[in-house]
């Protein structure tokens, strides 16, 4: 058994130390020209534009530099965020004229009303 384990053992090891010598340290990124399902109907600029897109891909890889995010995409993306953020806020709003609707049209008496308002004024503080 102790020799089966000491072998096993050795493989893993011989198998560990051969593994990093088969990773490759210099590697080949590669890119073909895009095709098209219907290659019958293309006009030039659309098969020109099939081999340029590849090799412009590439070069911006092989650059390594960073992405510069135009202004405009800064704004929408800012626009965006203040929308989702009014759009929840509008949702909120629209939720607690509810509650207040509900409570309105649940309690008979004034008194009533107003502590289940104030009570009501009390959690959405809290929250």
């Amino acid at each position: 058994m102790k020799i089966f384990r000491k072998k096993s053992l050795f493989v893993i090891f011989l198998f560990l130390i051969f593994s990093f010598k088969i990773c490759a340290d210099d590697w080949v990124l590669a890119a073909q020209k895009f095709t098209f399902k219907q290659p019958k109907s293309n006009p030039e600029n659309l098969t020109k534009a099939a081999e340029v897109l590849p090799q412009l891909i590439l070069e911006q890889i092989s650059k390594g530099g960073l992405r510069t995010i135009p202004e405009s995409e800064t704004l929408n993306r800012k626009l965006y965020t203040l929308q989702t953020d009014r759009i929840s806020l509008f949702l909120q709003l629209s939720k607690e004229f509810k509650t207040r609707d509900a409570l309105v049209l649940s309690k008979k008496r004034p008194k009533d009303l107003e502590k289940a308002l104030l009570e009501q004024r009390k959690k959405n503080q809290r929250d």
